[in-house]
């Protein structure tokens, strides 16, 4: 099955974040964007991702700053937020602030963001970003 929603993942780790744009191509998801840094992801927000997965460690402004700026921005994107270390004050954070989900970085956490991804196409709260951005185009919404 192929997927066309856009995903944006930010990582500033290239070996991680290849081998999760390698497993989501796998699994059939072909609209993948690549970002080193939070700053980068917010300046390209225009393109209305439908799906991000970041980090929460990365260099300059943080995962949790560039979440924040994103919910300003758009609500409805569905964020993962990756993190080396399970802290359950900072995975609480991420939630409050909006995040879908939060992940410990593992072996097994590439394949849990896609079967994360998976499940959230087939969700109607975030399929609606598709139609919301077609009627936008169309001049309807």
């Amino acid at each position: 099955m192929k997927y066309s929603q856009l995903i944006y993942i930010v990582e500033d780790d290239l070996m991680f974040q290849n081998v999760v744009k390698f497993n989501l191509e796998k699994a059939g998801f072909t609209n993948i964007q690549l970002f080193t840094r939070g700053e980068d992801c917010i300046s390209e927000m225009t393109q209305d991702p439908d799906f991000i997965i970041m980090d929460i460690g990365l260099h300059g402004l943080n995962g949790i700053d560039t979440l924040s700026s994103i919910k300003r921005i758009s609500k409805h994107n569905a964020v993962i937020m990756l993190s080396a270390t399970e802290d359950h004050t900072i995975s609480e954070k991420c939630k409050e602030i909006g995040a879908y989900k939060y992940m410990v970085k593992s072996e097994e956490a590439p394949q849990k963001v896609t079967e994360a991804l998976i499940a959230l196409t087939k969700d109607s709260k975030y399929s609606t970003n598709f139609i919301k951005k077609l009627g936008r185009f169309l001049g309807v919404l």
